[in-house]
């Protein structure tokens, strides 16, 4: 899988992208629903919706959870579903409930109790898919030791159970 933001293709529209490219959209940066049925409607690729879940920093997400949830069970393209700050079954299992087809649930792993919990998450949501933010991960971390430790702890714990890991793997800067 080589997931890339919806951006690029806006901003680059003739660049080729690999046959197994997934669009990621990040709600958070998006302005309302009509947009998100735009970007979703107009992408011909595989849809990952990334919602921002307990999201402190800026861009604060302007859409209702549950709004996004019943707008991806209307596009088929939509194959998968993330939210961020998993670590809780209780909102797990009500994200699953409210998805109407066989879309894959992606954990969005920022926290020492994300990391605890992932298994107990994989599990809830039948997924073999977590996705680490590093970022959030390291600075929910006291210290550099605790960081590496705890990244390390969940890539072996997903390599145990078969469990793919989503890692950001550099960036795209653009002048536009």
């Amino acid at each position: 899988m080589f997931l890339i933001s919806n951006h690029i293709l806006v901003s680059h529209p003739e660049i080729t992208l690999p046959e197994d490219t997934v669009i990621r959209i990040n709600c958070a940066w998006v302005n309302d629903m009509y947009e998100l049925g735009c970007i979703i409607k107009g992408c011909n690729y595989p849809v990952f919706l990334d919602f921002p879940t307990g999201r402190l920093k800026p861009p604060i997400p302007k859409l209702a959870l549950k709004d996004v949830l019943n707008l991806a069970n209307q596009y088929k393209n939509v194959k998968y579903f993330s939210y961020s700050n998993a670590s809780n079954i209780n909102e797990a299992i009500d994200i699953k409930t409210k998805l109407t087809y066989d879309m894959v649930i992606v954990p969005k792993i920022e926290d020492i109790k994300g990391a605890m919990n992932l298994l107990n998450l994989a599990d809830t949501l039948h997924t073999k898919m977590i996705m680490i933010d590093k970022e959030d991960l390291f600075t929910n971390c006291t210290d550099t030791e605790l960081y590496l430790f705890t990244l390390k702890y969940i890539r072996e714990i997903c390599k145990q159970h078969r469990i793919t890991v989503l890692e950001l793997y550099g960036v795209i800067f653009s002048h536009d």
